[in-house]
């Protein structure tokens, strides 16, 4: 393959890393996320829903959950509690995509809560 044949592999690698960046929203995010696997009750609070399901990432400013249920309804903008064992944390359904719903806390935890959180409820899946 010649140099020029590589750059323009290289850029259309480049290029598509970056369009799915910014369709994550990771360009945007101000917490580092921390992959996991948090089994957790998310109750939708203005319908008194509660719903099973996992958290599959955790940081200081929210979660990405992801119902049981086969699909997810598009509730963007509701208000919602996290329920982790004892552990109870408001927030906001920020976003809605087919991995789940992301969720923004209300109040923003301190990197030492995350961590506590990880490694009392995380669920070990090696």
């Amino acid at each position: 393959m010649s140099v020029d044949g590589l750059i323009k592999k290289d850029t259309k690698v480049l290029h598509n890393r970056i369009m799915q960046d910014q369709q994550e929203n990771k360009h945007l995010r101000r917490h580092q996320r921390r992959e996991c696997f948090i089994i957790a009750i998310m109750n939708v609070l203005e319908r008194s829903v509660p719903m099973e399901g996992v958290i599959k990432e955790i940081s200081a400013g929210g979660v990405l959950f992801r119902p049981a249920s086969t699909y997810l309804l598009n509730r963007k903008g509701e208000r919602i509690s996290i329920v982790m064992g004892e552990h109870k944390i408001s927030g906001k359904i920020v976003a809605v995509r087919p991995t789940g719903y992301g969720v923004k806390f209300l109040d923003t935890l301190e990197d030492e809560e995350v961590e506590k959180l990880i490694e009392m409820h995380s669920i070990d899946r090696q």
